[in-house]
């Protein structure tokens, strides 16, 4: 793909035929289905297999992304946003307002918007009316006033909104009074709704097919997985059933790992099967490592974003990463509009290669898409994603 990623999934490299089996077979799958208007899409490449780490409904790190790609992006907004009346759009942000960097996300999709021609006002009916900037890197971005008329019309700064562009993940399950204006994501792709594991039972059959287009092994192309149920923490069982699926989950990995060849250590990742920006991951290589967790690493498991619940894990298979930039091991992170990758970029960290790498401490790296061998493995797996996520739920 670039200078840093084509060494890497050397063993992958797809040939003329399996790119047009593969874009003739999204082409079908896309038919009538609705495209998601924008998603991000972590990847691990350990060059013998490169999976889907999460897929992200509201995206942030545009800010990340190369300037060159900033109108294929943005266009992609447009052909979505334009089936909905009207040019002035009302950019919903999440509440964690303190973090400079998601305010630099936010100053690159408002500058994306404007670019393609919209009126983008920024605000929440969430933020307290004396809230009237937020503070980024090295700018100030001035936020709307948000209120609603007699008629209970939403307005920005006292002009109606004609749509809405969420990019607060409803982790806390807040739902904003919008009215009868059009929402884009629909607010049920929100984490009071959304399950990881939901969107892994409908990934799968498409890997599955993807990889029998091009003659590759499934396994290769996506992470094995398993779920508690049932609202596993309201059990004191919950621990020691969840250790059981962890060690059935290595059993497997470990038998692939030897069938062919591979010589790695099986990891898995605990994760809430809900939420976002890394929080409640645990990394293990044996079930017993969930039992003997001090209060400390468990109250971090079962922390989630905005305080909310944790109920049920998912058990993923942990992919190392062979990519490396400047000394760090690094994932990639695929920036998707109407469905489709549009811009990339690297996530870096001084952690080991198995690590979660979605941490305060990570270093992005922009990529220009130009100077990517397109199109490869990863835009497939990005594009699968998409598909997954818009099949997630009823459109609207």
């Amino acid at each position: 793909m670039t200078d840093f990623l084509e060494p890497i999934h050397s063993e992958l490299i797809l040939g003329r035929r399996q790119i047009l089996a593969a874009r003739s077979y999204f082409d079908d799958l896309w038919g009538s289905q609705r495209h998601p208007i924008y998603g991000s899409v972590d990847l691990r490449d350990a060059g013998w297999k490169m999976g889907i780490v999460d897929t992200n409904a509201f995206p942030s790190g545009f800010n990340n992304i190369h300037p060159n790609d900033h109108a294929a992006l943005g266009g992609g907004l447009r052909d979505v946003l334009r089936i909905t009346a009207g040019q002035h759009l009302l950019l919903v942000p999440e509440n964690h307002t303190r973090n400079p960097n998601y305010v630099d996300h936010l100053f690159a999709l408002q500058s994306m918007l404007l670019e393609q021609g919209f009126v983008v006002s920024i605000g929440s009916p969430f933020f307290p009316d004396e809230l009237e900037i937020l503070d980024g890197s090295d700018e100030q971005l001035p936020l709307s006033k948000i209120s609603y008329s007699v008629n209970g019309e939403l307005l920005a700064n006292g002009s109606s909104v004609d749509s809405i562009l969420l990019n607060a993940d409803l982790s806390e399950g807040n739902i904003p009074n919008f009215g009868q204006i059009p929402v884009r994501p629909p607010i049920a792709l929100g984490w009071h709704i959304r399950r990881k594991s939901r969107h892994h039972q409908i990934l799968d059959p498409i890997l599955s097919e993807l990889g029998a287009l091009m003659g590759i092994d499934p396994w290769r192309l996506g992470p094995l997985w398993e779920t508690s149920e049932d609202r596993c923490l309201s059990r004191s069982s919950c621990l020691s059933e969840v250790a059981a699926l962890a060690d059935q989950l290595l059993e497997r990995i470990a038998e692939k790992y030897q069938s062919e060849g591979i010589s790695e250590t099986p990891t898995v990742f605990v994760k809430n099967d809900r939420g976002t920006y890394g929080l409640g991951i645990l990394s293990i290589t044996s079930g017993s490592d969930l039992l003997g967790l001090s209060q400390r690493k468990l109250n971090r498991l079962t922390y989630s974003k905005g305080g909310s619940k944790v109920e049920d894990f998912i058990i993923q298979e942990g992919i190392p990463t062979r990519l490396m930039h400047e000394g760090e091991v690094a994932e990639v992170v695929m920036c998707c509009s109407a469905g489709s990758p549009r811009a990339i970029f690297l996530r870096a960290s001084r952690k080991d290669a198995r690590s979660n790498l979605n941490s305060a401490s990570a270093r992005f790296i922009p990529l220009p898409m130009n100077r990517c061998m397109m199109p490869s493995l990863a835009n497939f797996l990005a594009e699968s994603a998409m598909l997954a996520m818009s099949r997630e739920l009823e459109w609207p």
